[in-house]
């Protein structure tokens, strides 16, 4: 499906459901701080992103059927060694009347 904190960010869980799907995700991420601490080196940052797709049941017969759903928003991560990330999103979609969903997930989107 299309929707929650993998794709779709700002757009409610698995709104959207069907067989056939295309999407896609634009994510910038920034790191500026990094520091040790235990041991380990964390590193904090930021990212802003933007999810794009379209998802349906049976093949869609007309070119409008294929209009894609919209989310964008940013949101924090806190990344431990390099390989273990936390991550928190906040995203909006106008599908959703612009309010906010938050996701807190462990590991990048991709």
């Amino acid at each position: 499906g299309f929707g929650g904190g993998s794709a779709g960010r700002g757009i409610r869980q698995s709104r959207y459901l069907g067989e056939l799907r295309a999407f896609g995700q634009l994510e910038s991420r920034v790191t500026p701080w990094r520091f040790s601490a235990l041991a380990r080196v964390i590193d904090v940052g930021f990212t802003l992103f933007f999810d794009l797709g379209t998802v349906h049941s049976t093949r869609p017969t007309a070119a409008q059927d294929w209009l894609p759903h919209v989310g964008t928003g940013g949101g924090l991560r806190v990344t431990v060694n390099r390989d273990f990330v936390a991550r928190a999103d906040v995203g909006v979609a106008p599908v959703e009347g612009w309010r906010p969903r938050m996701y807190i997930n462990l590991g990048h989107v991709f």
